[in-house]
């Protein structure tokens, strides 16, 4: 009947009052008056209405008293010797809908949100039955209340069901606003490709010799008002047909020729007499450059001329600047200013000159270096301009000169442009220098690209977006984050929601989408990743993390991400050609590999695409770090806790009171009164360090609302997804006369093909397996390449000599966790 929706029950968290107008909770507070009720259920009923209790319970926790009921139902939910929310998860979600914009707490927004979580819901009923209550429901003639029932542990169990479920489908406030206004996240409508300018810019700023320009640069390009881009003209579609001519390809003979008899149309064709279409040429390309020349004649000298080479390099290293940039200082010669590295710079600002205007330097380059396509900008001091010698020479080049960016000794910028043969004044700037050159920066601990990582005891859950994903010819799986990270999936034989991600190398240079990894024959792993706008080419080798730079040809208007490796080399399919790029020796062009060979390649690699991301959301940003009065270590809105289940988790913080709180040090970490650092990580885990030797570091996956496993450097305790095994590899030290078993055996241990085992094995010398096993899988391979005459020893794979102590959630608690905590109040 469908009368039985509407059922009470004995003793139950809900029950009909005012004379079965209002349905309250047990505390008294209400819930909903059942002729809003009525409404819902009606709006509802297309789409299959979800239990009654669970939408109950929903109601109860968006009302103006949402605060108290949650409270009241936390305490019913322990009521006797049940647990009305057995799952945690069910409560997380009451807290999660509690907090949501006032905007889906009335009216409509009410609605659609009801609507929207409840959509397909677990446990939701038939449609036709949903239907039938939406007409029963339409009727305010038809009494919803029935007969109360005796009490059923299995309709609140019901109900949780189905709010741990949402609390999965939508773990916190922000990504369940986000689904339900139908807007993209603003991290899944940005792609900003990561250049490396930052990277420059913190080395200036590291460096005293160069500090004051750095400090300057960024300041300087976001507020200049000059076109960074520029749009080529062979980068245009070819037009139409613009003329008709006698000569041409047969396939562009106008069809009226087609008309005339055989002999009529071979002897037009004969006297060129025939018509045919002639088509657009396309443009030829400009090759223009941008052309910077800095002015370090006497009166540029000190603060005009850091300025004007931080100006310099915001035009060069500006993440808009398509245009090949050079630059020269000008003064009584002309000199090339080189910007491939910080040392290239530092020698280029030792250019002096001691001439009060650069009028020689302006008239040489002119003479020698200046091209008709050229854009050239002119910056130094305003005065200098002023000379008698240097009006003579801007009388005869003025013309020449694009923009004028004149600089005084206080930190005015000002812009001109040429203008039908004049300077137009197009902008001021006032930069205070006193205070950018005396703030203090934090920089970011490890910007080399080539740096170790420090080996983290912990595993991080797969990304929510952003992210590529590669493998290599043996199967090993690795991920490029929009966090610049390399990633490796733990165990190639592994689903990714089996087991977590291992991080191999942090702040690589270029963007996620366009990476490539390649296995060598003799077993090296390349890294290659590829920066779309400066055409640069980046390979690592990761045995020992030496970096290549390789530059590719400008390509305008082609935006392929796509990469392969093959036979030891990399490769890159244009237009004009694939380029094959040797990690040692450099770029070439060949034809040795087919579009077929790409799309084979593509095919890989849509197949490593995971089907689904919900492993959890995961904290990215520190806002707020303390301690809790219950002594729980407190991040942002949620508190880490052993649960009832002995399960370590990040849950809602509710309302447990912060008694301590850290002190923000920079952007990702905080630190306590007593030292106590507390560093995230946005790959996913915060790390707690102790100032003294007195405890471990703890190292605690960012991921909220799962059960998480918790590391020192030592032990390990929790969910084994997260666990990081000790991995070792095969080293070959000698192989005896019997090489057919030798390679029959290292067949069996790894993926690589009879060829190249046989190429390892003629070799006649020592050599890695490159694999990653465990220890118990090394013993056996040990026994197998011994049993036929191979000596091999096990080398380490990660930067620890021994496995992590696998403990007790509880056991771990009172040791490392409770103890930290302690020490921290």
């Amino acid at each position: 009947m469908p009368g039985k929706y509407f059922n009470a029950y004995e003793d139950f968290f809900w029950e009909y009052t005012d004379n079965d107008t209002v349905i309250s909770l047990g505390n008294g507070y209400t819930i909903v008056y059942v002729a809003e009720l009525r409404q819902i259920i009606t709006r509802m009923s297309h789409q299959g209405l979800p239990p009654l209790s669970a939408l109950l319970l929903v109601l109860a926790c968006i009302n103006e008293k949402a605060s108290s009921n949650l409270n009241w139902i936390r305490t019913y939910s322990k009521k006797g010797d049940y647990n009305l929310l057995y799952d945690e998860r069910a409560l997380d979600f009451l807290s999660t809908i509690s907090s949501i914009d006032p905007i889906y707490k009335t009216g409509n927004g009410k609605q659609l949100l009801l609507n929207f979580i409840f959509n397909n819901c677990h446990g939701h009923l038939p449609l036709n039955r949903s239907v039938l209550i939406g007409e029963m429901c339409a009727n305010k003639s038809y009494l919803l209340k029935t007969e109360q029932q005796p009490f059923d542990i299995n309709v609140l169990q019901k109900a949780a069901r189905v709010l741990s479920l949402l609390s999965a489908k939508y773990p916190s406030v922000k990504e369940l606003e986000a689904q339900l206004s139908g807007l993209p996240s603003l991290d899944e409508s940005l792609e900003i490709e990561v250049l490396d300018k930052d990277d420059f810019v913190n080395q200036l700023i590291e460096k005293p010799d160069t500090r004051k320009i750095g400090l300057l640069v960024n300041r300087i390009s976001s507020g200049l008002h000059i076109p960074f881009n520029a749009s080529d003209s062979s980068d245009q579609k070819i037009g139409g047909v613009s003329s008709i001519t006698n000569k041409g390809n047969f396939d562009q003979l106008l069809l009226s020729e087609y008309a005339n008899d055989d002999l009529t149309f071979l002897l037009r064709l004969a006297n060129n007499e025939a018509l045919f279409l002639s088509k657009e040429s396309p443009p030829a390309s400009s090759k223009k450059r941008r052309v910077l020349l800095i002015d370090v004649s006497i009166l540029s000298w000190g603060v005009p001329k850091t300025v004007s080479f931080a100006t310099l390099i915001g035009i060069a290293k500006h993440p808009k600047n398509n245009l090949e940039t050079i630059a020269y200082t000008l003064g009584e010669e002309v000199s090339p200013v080189h910007l491939d590295t910080v040392k290239d710079l530092t020698n280029s600002l030792i250019h002096v000159d001691v001439n009060l205007s650069c009028a020689n330097g302006l008239d040489t380059y002119f003479a020698e270096h200046h091209q008709s396509n050229d854009d050239v900008y002119y910056l130094g001091e305003k005065q200098s301009l002023l000379q008698p010698q240097m009006q003579v020479s801007l009388a005869e080049h003025t013309h020449k000169i694009k923009y004028w960016i004149l600089n005084d000794d206080v930190g005015n910028i000002d812009v001109y442009k040429n203008l039908k043969k004049s300077k137009k004044h197009v902008q001021h700037m006032e930069l205070p220098l006193k205070a950018l050159w005396s703030q203090k920066i934090q920089l970011s601990p490890a910007r080399e690209h080539n740096k170790n990582t420090s080996f983290y005891p912990i595993l991080v859950t797969l990304p929510q977006n952003k992210f590529s994903i590669r493998s290599t010819s043996n199967g090993e799986i690795y991920m490029f984050t929009h966090e610049r990270s390399l990633l490796r999936l733990h165990n190639k034989f592994s689903k990714y929601n089996e087991v977590g991600w291992e991080i191999v190398m942090e702040n690589l240079p270029g963007n996620y989408k366009a990476f490539e990894i390649g296995k060598t024959t003799n077993g090296e792993i390349y890294f290659l990743s590829y920066v779309l706008q400066t055409r640069k080419v980046f390979i690592i080798k990761l045995s020992d993390r030496s970096q290549k730079v390789f530059s590719l040809p400008v390509i305008r208007g082609h935006n392929n991400y796509l990469w392969m490796f093959l036979n030891n080399k990399f490769y890159y399919q244009t237009p004009k050609g694939t380029y094959e790029v040797n990690p040692d020796t450099g770029i070439t062009i060949t034809d040795a590999m087919t579009r077929e060979n790409f799309l084979s390649r593509e095919k890989i690699v849509n197949e490593l695409r995971p089907k689904s991301f919900g492993y959890g959301s995961t904290i990215k940003n520190l806002k707020a770090v303390g301690i809790s009065n219950k002594g729980e270590l407190v991040i942002n809105s949620h508190k880490f806790v052993l649960n009832s289940r002995n399960h370590f988790k990040f849950n809602a913080l509710g309302k447990d009171e912060v008694v301590l709180n850290a002190q923000r040090i920079s952007e990702n970490r905080f630190e306590f009164n007593n030292g106590v650092a507390v560093t995230i990580n946005r790959n996913g885990f915060i790390r707690l360090s102790y100032p003294h030797d007195e405890f471990q570091d703890l190292f605690i996956p960012s991921t909220i609302d799962v059960s998480l496993g918790i590391s020192t450097q030592k032990a390990f305790a929790g969910n084994q997804f997260y666990l990081n095994q000790l991995q070792v590899d095969i080293f070959i030290q000698n192989i005896s006369t019997n090489k057919l078993g030798a390679i029959k055996a290292i067949k069996e241990i790894t993926t690589y093909g009879l060829a190249e085992i046989k190429k390892m094995v003629d070799q006649n010398i020592s050599f890695s397996l490159n694999c990653f096993m465990n220890i118990d899988e090394s013993k056996k391979a040990l026994g197998l390449l011994h049993s036929v005459g191979v000596t091999a020893e096990v080398q380490l794979k990660n930067n620890r000599n021994e496995e992590l102590i696998i403990m007790s959630t509880i056991d771990f608690y009172e040791l490392h966790v409770k103890p930290f905590c302690k020490a921290i109040e």
